[in-house]
């Protein structure tokens, strides 16, 4: 079994010369209540290092449902208990059809895109969005789930 870690595509090792060195973190509650929930909010931040050495401004796109749950970045994990042949962390299969995946594709956005972000060195922006259906609805009562953003990258910056 593939430790989750194993997943991960992208690191500070494979960031491009003259980039923005920015990261991405996901929070969220770390339980929830099946019976009671109807969705998992989750919030994503995107953080540009203080100690970045281009100094100019980083503006740049990035919508939390197209680019977060999107890009074949974002992966959720269920815990099979210890006795089973296949202990450990396993993906969930997301049917193709129902998948937010899609290429990474640069796009056209108005100026007024609200997804349009400034970030200095040090700086950060969040947003919170919900999980969509198609990995709620694969949430099982009893049940250990891991969220993982394997990486990607944004399209659209300047």
């Amino acid at each position: 079994m593939a430790a989750i870690s194993s997943y991960l595509r992208y690191s500070a090792a494979d960031r491009r010369s003259g980039c923005p060195r920015l990261s991405l973190t996901l929070d969220a509650k770390p339980s929830i209540d099946l019976e009671v929930d109807t969705s998992y909010p989750i919030t994503f931040t995107i953080t540009r290092e203080a100690d970045d050495p281009e100094r100019r401004p980083c503006i740049f796109h990035w919508d939390p449902i197209e680019d977060g749950f999107g890009q074949p970045g974002f992966m959720l994990f269920r815990q099979i208990p210890v006795g089973n042949p296949n202990f450990g962390w396993q993906p969930v299969s997301i049917n193709p059809s129902e998948s937010l995946a899609k290429s990474i594709q640069p796009r056209e956005v108005l100026t007024s895109d609200p997804c349009i972000k400034e970030l200095l060195p040090g700086a950060s922006v969040s947003w919170e969005v919900s999980l969509p259906t198609v990995y709620f609805d694969s949430f099982r009562p009893g049940q250990f789930h891991q969220t993982l953003w394997v990486g990607g990258q944004i399209p659209l910056w300047d």
